[in-house]
């Protein structure tokens, strides 16, 4: 069997490793970009989510302001029976609504997290890609002559 050319293997060592390196750098970047993003989105659903639920509270507020001066011009005290039981009912829907936006928000930012791991699992493999091609095409060139010294 011919022999390996050590200088065209180191050579071809060597290019593996850079091609590795500058790979890695690529899939680095590419994450902290990613990271960035993912982020940027997570900051903007947070921040929806707070903003739809001071609309709601505000909204309560009134409706409920509104509901008490309703009981006042008919004479009614809010605090007690029937009248305690409008203004709980009131509650209730946006209590329900704010969890339901919470939920709906925290769903959203697990999926974008787990989607950058996904991004970022996919970039660190296909990363490793130079030197898995070089050592396969190298063994597949010259078979068990490496094997052989």
């Amino acid at each position: 069997m011919a022999g390996i050319d050590p200088v065209s293997l180191a050579f071809s060592a060597a290019m593996a490793g850079m091609n590795s390196i500058q790979a890695r750098q690529q899939a680095r970047s590419a994450n902290r970009q990613a990271q960035a993003q993912a982020a940027q989105k997570t900051a903007v659903l947070n921040r929806a989510q707070q903003i739809e639920e001071r609309r709601r509270k505000d909204q309560l507020k009134r409706d409920t302001a509104t509901q008490r001066a309703r009981f006042a011009a008919q004479g009614t005290g809010a605090r007690g029976g029937s009248a305690a039981a409008v203004l709980q009912g009131l509650a209730r829907p946006v209590d329900e609504a704010i969890e339901d936006t919470r939920l709906r928000t925290e769903s959203s930012i697990s999926a974008i997290n787990e989607n950058l791991s996904y991004r970022n699992r996919t970039n660190l493999l296909e990363a490793s890609a130079p030197l898995r091609r070089f050592a396969f095409n190298t063994f597949a060139k010259h078979g068990t002559s490496l094997l052989d010294g």
